[in-house]
């Protein structure tokens, strides 16, 4: 048995991801065999208390007895002799030492991982190796690529903020159409990963595999792939995106019937207004490579008015009204 991680991320900086992470530790503390280790941790931050992506002070997070917890030596100083060091990732694979270690008491600490996929994936082979049927709790970001790898999440927790407000709730319904993706094939899998190089941004290749372009250029701002796609669009083609489907792309491509798109990712698609224009029809077919389920969503309401259709057979919480003592994990 390898150990679990479930990355938590928030449609919005308000949807309550703190809250639900923390909530959904103290619940596998009391509800989970003593035997099942925990880890907590983060992904990286820009400077010493400023989220990267947020630009917001970045929250401590309650560390209690007997759990794991993975962060910058840095954020030590103020809570020595309250943990015991089990590994130290430093130099030269890693740029910032972090240190791996066991609460010996309760504290709060700021949690602070790397903040790249390789590296991460490096911190999570130490857990397993510690604790093969221990769960780890990522404290994650809507926009990092790598969290929507399998390799990385075994499961996605999402906190969905329903507002009144029509720019946040878009993320929102993004992000869930985004996890409804179906994966592609197998064939079509095989060829983007015989294809694909540490450099490829973009591949478009006929049914039968052969390779119309490839590119290494953002999407949205390739050219190239764009007139590929025009001058190819008589075929029944497949298009893999390793970037967004921006707003831009998302429109070019509209009218391309017999063209099936293989997001990365869900990162690829969320996020980035791609609803369609009025009286305009999205003919393209939607797939992604890489799936990640959704195992819980955690619901903020701030507007009763707010709707969006719920996926079904996922645990819905709303922590703000639900009575939890009957949640389950």
């Amino acid at each position: 048995m390898t150990m679990k991680t479930y990355a938590f991320i928030g449609s919005d900086k308000n949807a309550g991801k703190t809250t639900a992470l923390s909530f959904f530790y103290r619940q596998l503390r009391q509800k989970n065999r003593p035997e099942t280790r925990l880890f907590l941790t983060s992904i990286g931050i820009n400077g010493e208390s400023v989220d990267a992506y947020e630009w917001t002070e970045k929250p401590t997070t309650q560390v209690r007895h007997g759990s794991w917890f993975i962060t910058a030596g840095r954020h030590l100083r103020q809570v020595e002799g309250q943990y015991r060091i089990d590994h130290v990732f430093g130099s030269p694979e890693f740029q910032v030492p972090y240190v791996m270690a066991r609460a010996e008491s309760d504290f709060s600490v700021v949690l602070e991982g790397p903040n790249d996929k390789q590296s991460l994936m490096k911190i999570k082979a130490e857990m397993n190796r510690i604790a093969k049927n221990g769960i780890c709790l990522l404290d994650g970001s809507i926009d990092r690529q790598f969290i929507g790898h399998p390799a990385i999440s075994d499961g996605i927790c999402f906190s969905l903020l329903l507002t009144s407000r029509k720019e946040q709730l878009k993320k929102a319904r993004d992000f869930l159409t985004a996890m409804g993706l179906q994966t592609c094939s197998t064939s079509t899998e095989t060829l983007i990963r015989q294809a694909s190089t540490a450099e490829t941004r973009s591949i478009l290749f006929r049914d039968s595999g052969t390779i119309l372009y490839h590119g290494g250029k953002i999407p949205y701002l390739d050219d190239q792939l764009k007139q590929s796609c025009q001058v190819h669009r008589e075929n029944r083609r497949v298009l893999y995106l390793k970037g967004a489907l921006s707003r831009s792309l998302y429109r070019y491509l509209s009218p391309l019937a017999d063209l099936t798109i293989v997001l990365h990712d869900f990162t690829c698609y969320q996020n980035i207004s791609t609803a369609t224009e009025a009286g305009s029809e999205f003919r393209p077919t939607l797939r992604i490579r890489h799936s990640v389920p959704l195992s819980y969503l955690f619901i903020k309401r701030e507007s009763e008015a707010a709707r969006v259709e719920l996926p079904k057979n996922v645990p819905v919480i709303n922590l703000y009204r639900d009575n939890l003592d009957d949640f389950r994990i």
